[in-house]
């Protein structure tokens, strides 16, 4: 049997412990609540605790997956303010390589150093001034970075139930291991 102890019903698992599994019945007895909290007792199969560990695993994966690709558009955007800030700095006629994707570019010489085109929603450009542009950039990256943070957070709360719900898993199967391991000292091999 399982025991699990959380500080309130939305919180995760914070204390753990275990006892014996309830002999071949495959279930588990959860015990949910703490300090000013009210206790709630359930009963849980080792499968049904195996979809919420895999559930939980499936979130924070992706979870990961978005931190991903929020750090690779801030990796964007800071380049990009980089170049503007090189772009700003130079005189026209200043000779620059210009990347076109998938690792072609083309050298350009800088005609206007002041306005650059900026792509709007739906695929429409802009001119738009260096330092319109990078203010909107400088808006989006702390947008991003918020958001990093956010998903950050949640990740820890996600990792810590992933670790709480291990640890139960573990619990349970030393707990059941000790109950056959009993129960076969006794003559009772099928249990």
């Amino acid at each position: 049997m399982a025991k699990a102890k959380a500080e309130s019903p939305a919180k995760k698992v914070s204390d753990v412990r275990a006892a014996a599994s309830m002999g071949g019945s495959g279930m588990d007895r959860v015990v949910a609540g703490g300090a000013g909290a009210e206790k709630k007792e359930f009963n849980i199969s080792r499968d049904e605790l195996l979809a919420s560990f895999e559930m939980e695993k499936n979130r924070y994966d992706a979870l990961v997956r978005r931190l991903n690709f929020l750090q690779s558009g801030q990796a964007e955007i800071a380049a990009a303010m980089d170049a503007l800030d090189e772009i700003g700095k130079s005189g026209k006629g200043t000779r620059i390589v210009v990347p076109l994707g998938a690792g072609a570019m083309i050298e350009a010489d800088v005609s206007n150093n002041e306005q650059v085109l900026f792509a709007l929603a739906g695929g429409a450009v802009k001119h738009e001034t260096v330092n319109g542009v990078r203010d909107e950039l400088s808006k989006r990256l702390e947008t991003l970075k918020k958001e990093s943070a956010r998903l950050g957070t949640e990740g820890q709360k996600i990792g810590k139930g992933l670790e709480n719900l291990k640890n139960i898993l573990m619990m349970a199967e030393r707990g059941a291991r000790t109950a056959r391991a009993e129960a076969k000292g006794k003559g009772q091999a099928n249990v």
